[in-house]
């Protein structure tokens, strides 16, 4: 049986390789639960238990835990201000224990599936600045936003957009969009290469390669226009409901 280990410290990258020179495949936050899948010296290759993304981590970042606490059930997470000091825990992190008016957290499942409350958690990120594999108001890609957001959900999306791309249930018509579906685009070669958050059915909000950061843009049946150069920079595939 494999190791079953969690995050020890505010944020983790997950890299393509067990090297700092690889790519950065996404990150963890504290407290997520991993199962080790292969070891050296100074890196584990792991599985996260959330959603499944394997990839290579330090050692020295994740402690092992037993089968209880590995099958223990989320019941809370951090819906404040992110802080990356050791003591505190950034917007998203997961907790088993279950909130109260002390702790700053949230039971997740309280977190209401109204536009006014998913608006508040995706507009936590405008602005940030891109990142990729980023999933942090200090630095975020598409996937990640969208892996974030339905987080506070308990909706364990995958960490890549043409993964993600494979989940939820097709809508026929933008006009039917609302906030929290997802809207996916594809590059010149039919590939998916992008994801954003919809708004209402002539919004989005998405991190943005082009303009460096997160934005709200508009979208029409054929794709986004940004709102600061009045240019098409995206071509859309689908429009994909979770919740």
């Amino acid at each position: 049986m494999n190791k079953k280990m969690h995050c020890a410290v505010s944020l983790a990258n997950l890299m393509s390789a067990p090297s700092h020179k690889s790519e950065l495949r996404t990150q963890l936050w504290r407290n997520d639960k991993v199962e080790l899948l292969e070891e050296n010296d100074i890196w584990l290759f792991i599985k996260n238990k959330f959603n499944g993304t394997e990839g290579w981590a330090l050692k020295s970042q994740f402690v092992e835990i037993n089968e209880d606490a590995y099958n223990t059930n989320t019941l809370s997470i951090s819906f404040v201000q992110e802080n990356l000091s050791f003591e505190q825990h950034i917007l998203g992190t997961f907790h088993d224990e279950q909130a109260n008016e002390t702790n700053g957290l949230v039971a997740l499942q309280t977190i209401e599936r109204d536009e006014n409350t998913m608006r508040n958690i995706l507009f936590h990120f405008l602005e940030a600045p891109y990142m990729w594999g980023g999933i942090t108001t200090y630095g975020i890609d598409c996937s990640g936003l969208s892996q974030v957001f339905f987080r506070f959900y308990a909706i364990p999306l995958t960490s890549f957009a043409a993964e993600q791309f494979k989940q939820g249930e097709v809508l026929d018509f933008i006009q039917d969009a609302r906030i929290g579906d997802l809207a996916f685009f594809e590059n010149t070669d039919g590939l998916i290469s992008h994801v954003g958050v919809m708004l209402n059915a002539n919004e989005i909000i998405h991190a943005s390669e082009k303009a460096g950061k997160v934005v709200v843009d508009l979208i029409d049946h054929e794709g986004i226009i940004s709102r600061q150069s009045g240019k098409r920079t995206h071509t859309l595939r689908v429009i994909k409901r979770y919740v």
